[in-house]
């Protein structure tokens, strides 16, 4: 049996018991929880199973999506809507730190370096959901930290 089938009979055999000890608890939460882990079970299978990620083909144009949050960047190098390589990096305290545009614009760059093997010199386009991103193509007034891409 894995580990989650033993806590998930665990919490089947014990949730009965718990639910009388919580206050204001609405019966249907469980149930809902249940619902919202298997659309999420669904979601997650297909981009963790084998085969996943695309072989390129270097006379199609790439796409790199990338993304910040406080804790992490990442990135997909996506080919022809298929994804071909994820690129997740926690951030450390320092980067943390950063404004939102700077730990945006750190996610491109550093995606950018860490698909080189894949793209060489060839055209990517970045697709960020980041809007101060988009006018930094045509600044000619970076800071230096822009300018060093971190």
């Amino acid at each position: 049996m894995s580990k989650d089938a033993v806590v998930e009979h665990i919490f089947v055999r014990l949730e009965p018991q718990i639910q009388n000890y919580v206050e204001g608890r609405n019966p249907e939460t469980t149930a809902q929880m249940s619902e919202a882990q298997k659309a999420f079970d669904a979601v997650k299978s297909p981009i963790t199973e084998a085969p996943v990620l695309k072989l390129p083909d270097f006379k199609k144009p790439f796409e790199l999506f990338t993304d910040a949050s406080s804790m992490s960047i990442g990135a997909v190098l996506n080919q022809e809507q298929k994804p071909m390589v994820y690129a997740p990096r926690t951030l450390n305290s320092a980067v943390r730190n950063y404004t939102v545009t700077d730990r945006e614009r750190l996610a491109v760059v550093w995606n950018l370096n860490k698909s080189r093997t894949y793209l060489g010199s060839l055209p990517v386009k970045v697709m960020t959901d980041h809007a101060a991103l988009t006018p930094l193509t045509n600044v000619k007034n970076l800071s230096s930290r822009m300018m060093r891409g971190f």
